[in-house]
């Protein structure tokens, strides 16, 4: 994650998100701040496909 934030982070998953939206996608869908980056990426990128098959119904 070297120069990336975590709010990039986030942004990748849902490049709309305002800096309050990204914090609490981290706090609240996360292992933030306690996990490692690979494990926080993974969670993001499922909480992502989770809220794109919702749209979807």
């Amino acid at each position: 994650m070297y120069g990336m934030t975590w709010k990039d982070l986030v942004n990748k998953y849902f490049p709309n998100a305002t800096s309050n939206e990204c914090e609490s996608i981290l706090w609240s869908e996360t292992s933030f701040p306690i996990g490692s980056v690979s494990c926080i990426e993974k969670q993001l990128k499922d909480f992502h496909m989770k809220s794109m098959e919702k749209i979807k119904t």
